[in-house]
């Protein structure tokens, strides 16, 4: 097996620190309920619910990132799916909640997601990497 890219390696350690994140951002979001009650008032439960999906992604990332680490070519492409997914919820919220604070926080995201998915999917050392057997 040879070495692991640097960038997988950073790659990987950034998925399970966002994992550590959106589990953090579960309980606030299901001990408060503001969050999600702000943005889906006509939902019942989305407290609950916008809890659980943060729960979800945070083990999605833990798997994908876990799999970056060991050199799993299914990390890598399900990452590339999982953020593709990411940038089109936030393109659909951009759209709905369009104000400063949307490009604030959404623009930086979709760079660095955008730049990962190119990485992960263009790089020939990354193709390398994940193909040898």
């Amino acid at each position: 097996m040879s070495i692991r890219p640097l960038f997988i390696t950073i790659i990987s350690i950034l998925s399970l620190f966002l994992a550590i994140l959106e589990f953090w951002i579960a309980y606030m979001v299901i001990s408060s309920g503001s969050i999600v009650s702000m943005s889906f008032q006509f939902i019942p439960f989305s407290e609950s619910l916008g809890g659980i999906s943060y729960i979800i992604s945070g083990l999605i990332l833990i798997a994908f990132g876990i799999g970056l680490w060991k050199g799993k070519n299914w990390a890598r492409f399900g990452l590339i799916i999982f953020l593709v997914l990411q940038l089109l919820f936030l393109l659909v919220v951009g759209v709905f909640a369009a104000g400063i604070y949307v490009l604030i926080e959404f623009l930086p995201r979709v760079l660095v997601y955008g730049l990962i998915i190119w990485y992960l999917g263009f790089s020939q050392n990354v193709k390398e990497f994940f193909n040898q057997d």
